[in-house]
């Protein structure tokens, strides 16, 4: 192994044991989330072993909002970067890793983050509303 091989790995193998990793380039947050936090929403307990990917979850908060949790990077979190109504009765959310300004690494650890989004106007508050979340469908009955 040549030189600047070993200390490629050696490197390597230190970012890997400190918890950080590269992150790709920042995305804008969708207009619609109103806060974000890490942890659950309010009144939502996870029971269950985590799963190698485990699932967004959605609940509602209040009429006119609703809680995305995703699962990621304590530091980079994945946040909503597109929100929008397909008609009355559903929502669409697509999540990317943030990259918080003048960050370089995300720390390599798995955690909650939960993010509140105000419905579009379309949305029909007094309905069920399904909620897909990159690709998982989850339904809410109104609150």
């Amino acid at each position: 192994m040549s030189m600047s091989a070993a200390r490629s790995t050696a490197i390597s193998l230190a970012l890997a044991s400190s918890g950080l990793v590269a992150c790709s380039a920042s995305h804008p947050i969708s207009k619609a989330v109103t806060t974000y936090a890490r942890g659950m929403p309010p009144g939502v307990k996870v029971f269950h072993l985590m799963t190698a990917a485990p699932k967004p979850i959605v609940a509602r908060e209040g009429t006119d909002k609703v809680y995305v949790t995703t699962w990621g990077s304590g530091s980079c979190p994945e946040l909503p970067t597109q929100v929008r109504a397909e008609g009355p009765h559903r929502l669409v959310v697509k999540t990317r890793q943030h990259l918080p300004k003048g960050a370089t690494v995300c720390t390599a650890d798995l955690g909650p983050t939960t993010s509140t989004i105000q419905l579009p106007s379309k949305i029909d508050i007094a309905a069920p509303i399904t909620v897909e979340v990159n690709g998982t469908v989850l339904t809410l009955d109104p609150s």
